[in-house]
């Protein structure tokens, strides 16, 4: 039988930072020659004759990354894509926005393309939804949920995974909505963190000097006691900002700073 090639590797990287892919043979027969071809626009930009292939992207942009596998049994040919967004390579967060994307949690800011990531707009309680239940693999959705201002929302059904999982517990009194359209403040981010992460020790409490009016004080200390939060004012980090909105750039760095306590 002729040979049958597939390619391993990330998805997603930064402008000067090496991404590795991996070639995998099934059936076929005898010693296999590998042509590695990575392309931007049509133009080639790299090549390779290895069983892997180390790529570094100078550009933003979408490349396309081929192997054709030819042995004695035949000739097979793989491709995927790699993507550098165009608009994260300047942000402090250019690598947890990198695993983010890698680990299927965000999907971009800008279909059908998604080549950019926004990193500096802020995040809605929608998209939190979102980001949590593909960071959490969240699938149950409870029938008797729901909530009066969701219905119809692209988010919809991340809300109610969201709620069926006692993350959220909506934005008024009696919970019957969620106001998928405000930004999420870095208090409410804790909350849902800390309900998500079922995460307990406050490590003494107090730790910032800007909470003690806030509602989410208890969560604020469980997130830092954590080490997924490290404050809003580098380098003293006395201060949390609690009412401030979450960017977007910021929610790459909370959930991955997370990742291992899940």
């Amino acid at each position: 039988d002729p040979p049958i090639v597939s390619i391993s590797g990330p998805s997603f990287g930064k402008i000067g930072g090496e991404a590795t892919f991996t070639s995998a043979i099934t059936d076929g027969s005898g010693p296999a020659s590998y042509t590695w071809t990575v392309t931007r626009e049509t133009a080639q930009v790299d090549t390779g004759t290895s069983k892997t292939l180390d790529f570094t992207p100078a550009l933003s942009g979408i490349y396309d990354v081929e192997l054709v596998v030819v042995d004695d049994a035949g000739t097979d040919t793989a491709s995927v894509t790699f993507t550098v967004m165009t608009d994260i390579n300047d942000s402090v967060f250019v690598d947890d926005i990198v695993w983010l994307a890698n680990e299927g949690i965000t999907r971009g800011c800008n279909p059908p393309t998604n080549d950019q990531y926004c990193p500096d707009a802020t995040v809605s309680r929608g998209q939190m939804a979102a980001f949590l239940v593909r960071f959490l693999g969240l699938t149950d959705i409870d029938p008797t949920i729901e909530f009066t201002d969701t219905v119809g929302n692209i988010f919809e059904e991340d809300i109610l995974k969201l709620a069926t999982a006692g993350v959220t517990r909506g934005c008024n009194a009696d919970a019957t909505e969620y106001c998928p359209n405000d930004s999420v403040t870095r208090g409410q981010m804790a909350a849902f963190l800390v309900r998500a992460l079922s995460l307990t020790d406050d490590g003494g409490g107090d730790l910032f000097e800007d909470d003690d009016d806030s509602i989410f004080e208890g969560d604020i200390d469980r997130l830092a006691t954590a080490g997924i939060t490290r404050g809003c004012n580098p380098p003293a980090n006395t201060n949390f900002c609690p009412t401030d909105t979450v960017t977007r750039g910021q929610m790459a760095a909370f959930l991955h700073r997370a990742d291992p306590l899940k």
